[in-house]
């Protein structure tokens, strides 16, 4: 079921116009000029190269006045969309090879990094980066300021419990692997957190389609702009 998920989806026109650099160990496409503020984003399955994510990437450093980063993760092994498309990818070796033990250490000498340059952190997260927001704004941590889940992927109840700061959810109306228990136990817990929490469904389109929705198609292009709008006015009210 997860890979059939991850395997819809389009490619999205325009050119990226930020340029490619080194963050801690990680590639990164940087674009954006605020030396005050900063935006990670913890890409999904198809990685830092991914034109929709590098495009998303240029409109938050525009709309949202900010310094934005994606980063590769996977170092160089990314999902390729035409290899998930002809059934040809191992989604479960990929997901063994990138687990949480080896990409959360990695993620939070990023952020350090970037908490050394920043006055503020905010975490933009899609799929598979959902689990890693999660944990980088939990209890104690003092890492991030605010994050944002769309469509997330392996999450739990106790990476839920523990989220701490501000927190926006992007929710298509279907995802089978953001389950509906998850999302009870989310918006169960999260009001009670003491910070701010936001929770923004989206009829009409499934998982992954905030960063690979179809333009062409007049409910999707709604959506993901709408998705991309309610991102910006987040990190703009609460960065």
């Amino acid at each position: 079921m997860v890979g059939q998920c991850c395997s819809t989806g389009f490619t999205w026109d325009g050119k990226p116009v930020g340029s490619e650099t080194k963050l801690a160990s990680m590639d990164a496409y940087v674009t954006g000029d605020n030396k005050d503020r900063t935006i990670l984003i913890c890409p999904d399955i198809f990685g830092w190269k991914l034109n929709n994510t590098r495009l998303l990437a240029d409109h938050f450093a525009q709309e949202a006045n900010a310094t934005v980063y994606l980063v590769d993760p996977f170092e160089g092994g990314a999902v390729k969309v035409e290899d998930m498309n002809n059934g040809k990818f191992d989604l479960n070796g990929f997901i063994a090879k990138n687990n949480k033990e080896k990409l959360y250490p990695a993620y939070e000498a990023v952020v350090k990094e970037l908490k050394a340059k920043y006055k503020k952190i905010g975490i933009a997260s899609y799929c598979y980066g959902g689990w890693t927001a999660a944990q980088l704004g939990g209890k104690g941590k003092n890492l991030v300021d605010v994050i944002h889940l769309a469509h997330p992927s392996l999450l739990t109840n106790e990476l839920l419990d523990g989220i701490a700061v501000p927190a926006l959810f992007i929710v298509p109306e279907t995802d089978p692997i953001f389950t509906s228990e998850l999302q009870a136990h989310a918006k169960e817990v999260l009001p009670k957190s003491g910070a701010a929490f936001k929770w923004i469904d989206f009829p009409g389109v499934a998982h992954g389609f905030a960063t690979r929705g179809d333009p062409s198609n007049d409910t999707q292009r709604k959506a993901l702009e709408k998705a991309k709008n309610d991102t910006v006015d987040w990190f703009n009210s609460q960065l």
